[in-house]
């Protein structure tokens, strides 16, 4: 299932470095009641409904990330991108670090087997597809964009494994938005900025490379984007005319991706601009009223809007009120039959597929969604393919071989489909738990393309779990293509304290992940989504998993490597209470308890300690935030933010905690929970803006991190009454994760991860610098410092997990 993105509101984009942006940037704080009133819906515990789920999803992502943000951070952070590589090109991948630097290397998951709730499969999952892209001059070579982890290529496709090369690791940023040829399969158009999981790192501009992903120029902005939602190039004037749909709409380079422009005409004005496709007639765009739509919840209305020279001009053909999000599909560039899968007008829902005849300009509704396939299921009783979730997953391939355009593929939420007389009638090719005699395919699909596979024609479809492969018109599917991919959508990663050789991660859609010692290939230990993780520090007493909703597992027979070994968590109310989708767990230090029992995590309303290994959970602060505790509590106001890592514990003294507040605030607590106080952070410094993330690093200092450029890091001595910054040398870019170093007493060594990568700080936060050499341009989630204090370990959005020896 998904996460969904409910982020950034449009604004003007300021030039980065003036003193205007750095007004904006101050400003920019985190505001939950803008998540909810943007979304129109209170979200409590008691609702689980599909549509309740997606609210939750976007109310939680839109408060960690600050509300609804201008788009000022984008142009801060995309400097930061700059000077990064102008100023640490040797520390980057392919740089020539120097002597004595420490080296960053990737430990996985390569490969990892699958768990679902049927099922433990050795099958092999990687992150979330955006692209597959078969290059039509070289049969072998294929590209393939993943949200997170960048762009990919192979020049060896047939080999049963192939050789995966990842070409963006130093290219600004590994978040994926779309990407296309230029006239010559060399020339690649690249747009950062993934649909869903856009953050403050580098979004919405293009990059562009000639030799074949090697290289790559500066970015060109697209102002006021922050999201890049597909590419197409027209070759047709004899220089590459490159066409971007964004969340701020439809932008245009008419010098072959040297700038871009903004198009403004009556059919695109206020509209973001989700597929693009040349027909007949010229060119298509399905377009979205504005609404944050590109982020991921939508309520906006769909159409479909017409170029017909070359993307200068636009008329709309047509407009659908009951439509959402849609997705355009042609066999071949210029052909006259057009495909469109729509979502309904509030995401939630398939609203049907349609097909023109006349490269757009009218369309006919083929009324599949209440429709039976040939061999449904339990899972999938009709075509509604796309069921709650329309606003995500949208497949649609049209098939190149059938002359008469009636092979089309469609791919949703739970299984993919094909007609073969143009919607008439339907099979079922693959099911997200391979049952009901169907091979398995991963949930949530994205997209798909035919590609040669040892000289015939094969079908991959690209999804949550990464591409699956068929030779045989979707009759069995290869997952083995995925094998050397690593991109993983990674939320937490904590290693054993008895041998830290073994890993947990959580895994956006792709579960709790196990490493086994000196392998690349990770065990999926639990399913769904995979959050928080912890594992005892001073022994092998218990490994801790979690999911959506403050759903916990716990493990005492370790390693944790089969579900058997796995009992849940008991003692987190679910009622009244404000929990998150997301699911913290926090470890302490082996120092801080010996008896390796004790974890901590939190709700919006409550911080939980458990003392047992994670068996059970007891409520150690209370907020009366919005009256659900107006009496008995100890005092606090606010309302505890839904950021994973902004909870700290002490590293010698359990009792001493600092969970993260809405409005810029921290709570405190120096005697395990009976009292607590609130810090106001924003009111004793101005223009701080969020809590992203926190560390003690002894008795007294605590280190906060920020969900925004304004002051990554700031520090208190005396328990909050005082803050200062402590953030010199840092990128302004959000920080993810701070970690104290606890072999350093004076508590002066801490690590940040961040959007661009790892920094570290051995004076107080006085100077930081980019810790270690290899690490991509890529978003760090989570850092772990393994109990024997030799590895330090690196949880990466798109990147997999990485490894750096002390």
């Amino acid at each position: 299932m998904r996460n969904g993105f409910w982020g950034f509101g449009l604004g003007l984009c300021i030039a980065a470095g003036t003193p205007a942006a750095q007004a904006q940037s101050d400003a920019d704080v985190d505001a939950p009641a803008n998540c909810l009133t943007a979304l129109g819906t209170v979200v409590d515990s008691d609702r689980e409904d599909e549509a309740g789920v997606v609210a939750a999803r976007m109310a939680a992502v839109c408060e960690a990330r600050g509300g609804v943000r201008t788009l000022d951070a984008k142009a801060i952070a995309n400097a930061a991108a700059d000077q990064e590589r102008a100023q640490n090109a040797a520390l980057l991948p392919g740089g020539n670090a120097p002597a004595g630097v420490p080296v960053w290397s990737s430990i996985g998951p390569a490969r990892n087997n699958w768990w679902n709730s049927i099922y433990h499969r050795t099958s092999t999952n990687v992150g979330r597809m955006r692209n597959v892209l078969p290059d039509p001059a070289r049969p072998e070579r294929v590209y393939v964009l993943s949200a997170g982890g960048g762009l990919w290529r192979t020049d060896n496709f047939s080999k049963n494994k192939p050789d995966w090369m990842p070409l963006t690791d130093g290219a600004y940023s590994t978040s994926g938005g779309s990407v296309a040829f230029g006239a010559s399969t060399d020339v690649l158009y690249l747009g950062i900025g993934d649909p869903f999981d856009a953050t403050t790192s580098v979004t919405g501009v293009m990059l562009k490379s000639t030799d074949a992903g090697r290289t790559w120029s500066p970015f060109a902005d697209l102002p006021d984007a922050i999201i890049v939602t597909d590419v197409k190039v027209d070759t047709s004037s004899g220089v590459d005319t490159v066409l971007v749909g964004t969340d701020a709409g439809l932008y245009r380079s008419t010098n072959a991706g040297a700038s871009y422009a903004r198009l403004v005409s009556a059919a695109l004005a206020g509209r973001g601009v989700w597929s693009l496709q040349r027909s007949s007639r010229g060119w298509l765009a399905a377009t979205q009223g504005s609404c944050a739509w590109a982020r991921g919840y939508c309520s906006g209305t769909g159409g479909i809007a017409l170029s017909t020279d070359g993307g200068n001009t636009w008329s709309a053909v047509m407009d659908l009120p009951a439509a959402g999000r849609i997705t355009l599909a042609v066999a071949a560039p210029g052909d006259a039959t057009v495909y469109a899968i729509a979502g309904n007008a509030g995401g939630s829902a398939q609203l049907d597929l349609f097909k023109s005849v006349d490269g757009g300009l009218t369309w006919t509704a083929l009324g599949i969604t209440g429709k039976a396939p040939t061999n449904p299921n339990p899972d999938q009783p009709t075509m509604d393919i796309l069921a709650s979730q329309a606003w995500y997953n949208q497949l649609l391939l049209v098939d190149p071989r059938d002359p008469a355009r009636n092979t089309v593929f469609l791919g949703g939420q739970l299984s993919s489909a094909v007609t073969r007389d143009g919607g008439a009638s339907w099979t079922l090719l693959s099911g997200w738990l391979g049952e009901f005699g169907l091979p398995y395919v991963h949930a949530d699909m994205h997209a798909a393309a035919m590609v040669s596979l040892k000289g015939a024609p094969a079908l991959v479809l690209g999804t949550d779990g990464g591409i699956f492969v068929s030779s045989n018109d979707g009759k069995s599917f290869d997952d083995g293509k995925n094998d050397g991919l690593v991109t993983e959508l990674l939320y937490s990663a904590t290693a054993a304290g008895a041998n830290p050789s073994f890993m947990l991660s959580g895994a956006q859609d792709n579960g709790t992940l196990l490493r086994i010692p000196n392998q690349s290939t990770w065990d999926g230990v639990l399913g769904g989504d995979g959050f928080g993780t912890g594992w005892s520090q001073a022994n092998d007493a218990a490994s801790v998993g979690s999911l959506y909703y403050s759903r916990i597992r716990y493990a005492t027979d370790n390693p944790p490597n089969a579900r058997s070994k796995w009992s849940r968590s008991r003692g987190i109310l679910r009622n009244p209470d404000y929990y998150y989708f997301y699911t913290p767990v926090l470890t302490p230090t082996a120092m801080a308890d010996p008896t390796g029992l004790v974890f901590f995590t939190k709700t919006g309303l409550r911080v939980y300690r458990s003392q047992d290994g994670a068996a059970t959970w007891q409520a150690i602060g209370l907020s009366r935030f919005g009256g659900f505790f107006p009496n008995g509590n100890p005092g606090l106001t606010c309302r505890f933010n839904s950021n994973m890592m902004n909870m700290a514990v002490a590293p010698t003294n359990i009792d001493l905690l600092a969970v993260g507040c809405n409005g810029g605030a921290v709570a405190i607590t120096t005697d395990g929970g009976a009292t607590w106080t609130q810090r106001s952070i924003r009111t004793l410094l101005p223009r701080y803006a969020g809590v992203s993330s926190a560390a003690w690093g002894d008795g007294s200092t605590l280190y906060v991190g920020s969900i925004t450029p304004g002051r990554p890091v700031v520090k208190t001595m005396n328990f909050g009454l005082t803050w200062t910054v402590a953030s010199a040398g840092l990128p302004r870019i959000e920080v993810n994760k701070l970690l104290a170093d606890w072999r350093d007493a004076t508590g002066n060594t801490v690590y940040a991860g961040t959007a661009l990568g790892v920094y570290r700080t051995t004076d107080g936060g006085a100077s930081w610098s980019r810790f270690g050499a290899n690490m991509p341009l890529v978003n760090v989630k989570d850092l772990h410092l393994s109990a024997d204090g030799k590895l330090l370990r690196a949880a990466t959005y798109g990147r997999g997990v990485w490894e750096l020896p002390l």
